[in-house]
């Protein structure tokens, strides 16, 4: 039996070694792939609009700083905090500019990114997502699971990203063109979602923008194009969310406000579907991108 129990052990304390040190280098590699293993000067936060939006590398060689996009699928208002909170607190003196992707979907609540934390597990050991993540965990068993097996915080997304950065692989676009046939259907029947202003997530903005302002960084809100179609639907709405940036910028000349919708949003053939640019419209974005931030980069 002490046989039995000593091979056991060891064979655990294997599995608990391995766990840390697969971890620990998938790790390194999604903190390469978010741009946390350097010191950048710009730092783009944001969802989907930012990853497949912008070129990271073609910005930071455009721009001649650091840049670093740390972006997740669905990250809401919230989870955005959390992640500058968390970039700031490993690069306290680097961060000049902070690029914040904003849409008229930026204070919509219930069912859009409502799982969006998961995609944070990777960085339990940081504090403030550690904090975070505990209040949205499912479940304490689910926070648990996470905080003694590591691999497990984990999903096929973050996987993905983790690999992609340990093998030096940041660029992240789509091919393809947006059906504009199938998207005004979807308009006539009601099918996109709704434009909502959640008070708790306003909130939360205005805490991120207090935030940065007070670590001394300008903050650009950066309005990644979507299909006009779509800016469309609900003009009023869309009008009065965007409202709300622009008064941010009126009031405090360290924040910018940046819509690219004027520019591009008419242009179907940029779009890969009604709401992501394609890889053509990732660049013309990111070429007018470095024109519009390297005015700030140089003042």
């Amino acid at each position: 039996m002490r046989k039995f129990l000593f091979k056991l052990s060891i064979f655990v304390g294997l599995i608990f070694l391995l766990n840390r040190e697969v971890a620990a280098l998938l790790q390194r590699g999604l903190d390469r792939y978010y741009g946390l293993d350097k010191g950048a000067w710009v730092l783009c936060i944001g969802h989907s609009h930012t990853m497949l939006g912008i070129d990271g590398v073609k910005l930071e060689r455009g721009l001649g700083v650091p840049v670093a996009k740390y972006a997740i699928n669905g990250a809401n208002t919230f989870d955005r905090l959390a992640m500058i909170r968390h970039y700031f607190a490993v690069r306290p003196d680097t961060v000049q500019l902070v690029v914040y992707d904003v849409d008229d979907h930026a204070f919509t609540g219930a069912g859009l990114g409502e799982n969006s934390y998961q995609l944070l597990y990777p960085y339990l050991e940081s504090p403030d997502i550690d904090n975070y993540v505990r209040k949205n965990a499912g479940s304490w068993k689910e926070y648990i699971a996470r905080r003694l097996l590591r691999l497990r915080r984990y999903n096929s997304v973050t996987l993905n990203l983790a690999l992609r950065g340990v093998l030096h692989r940041y660029d992240n676009f789509k091919a393809g063109l947006v059906d504009v046939q199938a998207l005004r259907k979807e308009i006539r029947t009601g099918r996109r979602p709704p434009i909502t202003i959640d008070r708790e997530m306003v909130t939360a903005f205005a805490e991120t923008v207090h935030f940065v302002r007070s670590h001394h960084a300008r903050l650009v809100l950066f309005a990644i194009p979507t299909v006009d179609l779509v800016n469309d639907m609900n003009r009023e709405r869309h009008e009065q969310v965007m409202e709300i940036f622009k008064r941010y910028a009126e009031q405090d000349g360290g924040v910018i406000f940046l819509d690219y919708n004027p520019l591009f949003s008419q242009h179907h053939e940029l779009f890969c579907d009604p709401i992501h640019l394609n890889r053509d419209g990732q660049r013309q974005v990111t070429d007018r991108a470095i024109q519009d931030l390297g005015r700030l980069v140089k003042n």
